[in-house]
């Protein structure tokens, strides 16, 4: 048996042996503390399941390529590193392995549940063919085929899904001399700045005003200083007129919304970028399909 084939038969295949051996285990009393979580995993995911059209996680904001029809701007584009042996083909002997990168479209947001405390979200891509659909230029840029796409047959060995948290997000640029292929431009995270290694914020830096000198201020003669003014005529104040403007006070000492009395509609129109979105911070918010 080839390697090849051997990967497909685990990857085909593992979840049923999954399965039976966390129930032999249970059988044998061989459980072990984390043995719950384990049964959990084992018996699969709920039946149901809940679809997003917008998911924020690892400092991106990741719209489905359907949601994204409605705006000008893109966050559908995903990659992810994934560690896989490469076959040339199915006799291949020798597969080649290391980290990849896969390029893709995303096309649908899906929360599965095993728990009530165990939920996974996965990301479900158009992935990009790593050998027929992508290349290089001499310029280093890499460059993306959406006409080549892995899984065109949509079988159950297929694997278009990854987990949220693998995802990084991608912009691709049509190249304006080959319009069929696109350049991938690798997006930073939100609120990540890359600083210069080379760059010692650390370090001390020397005060240019060293000639200053510390004046020691201590007049004795403050404590003689009258601070209340004389030779003048009192004013008198009238009591209603000091409680109207108290009141006055408080309400300016609250809080005041422009909108309040600009006249701005608040209403929500389709191209909110939060109406339907999905936090994993706030797991119960459900998106627009």
């Amino acid at each position: 048996m080839s390697n090849y084939e051997r990967e497909k038969i685990h990857s085909e295949t593992f979840y049923k042996w999954f399965k039976k051996h966390v129930a032999d285990l249970e059988k044998s009393n061989s459980c072990h503390d984390y043995y719950k979580e384990i049964a959990y995993l084992a018996a699969g995911p709920d039946k149901w399941a809940k679809s997003y059209s917008g998911y924020i996680v690892n400092g991106f904001r990741f719209h489905t390529k359907k949601r994204e029809m409605r705006r000008q701007t893109q966050n559908s584009g995903v990659f992810v590193n994934a560690s896989a042996n490469s076959f040339a083909s199915t006799k291949d002997k020798n597969p080649i392995s290391g980290i990849l990168e896969y390029y893709g479209v995303l096309v649908d947001i899906v929360e599965l549940r095993y728990s009530n405390d165990i939920k996974f979200v996965m990301f479900k891509c158009d992935w990009v063919d790593n050998v027929t659909g992508m290349k290089q230029d001499e310029h280093n840029f890499t460059l993306v085929n959406f006409d080549h796409i892995l899984y065109k047959q949509n079988t159950k060995n297929d694997e278009p899904f990854i987990l949220a948290s693998q995802a990084q997000q991608a912009w691709y640029v049509r190249d304006a001399l080959e319009p069929e292929w696109n350049i991938v431009v690798k997006m930073t995270p939100r609120d990540l700045f890359i600083i210069d290694p080379e760059i010692n914020i650390c370090e001390d830096i020397q005060d240019e005003h060293s000639g200053w000198q510390h004046v020691n201020n201590n007049n004795s003669e403050d404590s003689n200083v009258s601070w209340v003014r004389e030779g003048v005529d009192g004013v008198i104040l009238d009591a209603q007129t000091t409680k109207s403007k108290a009141h006055v006070a408080e309400v300016d000492d609250g809080f005041f919304s422009d909108e309040d009395n600009l006249g701005i509609d608040n209403t929500i129109d389709d191209t909110s970028d939060d109406d339907d979105f999905f936090d994993k911070a706030q797991q119960g918010d459900k998106a627009d399909d």
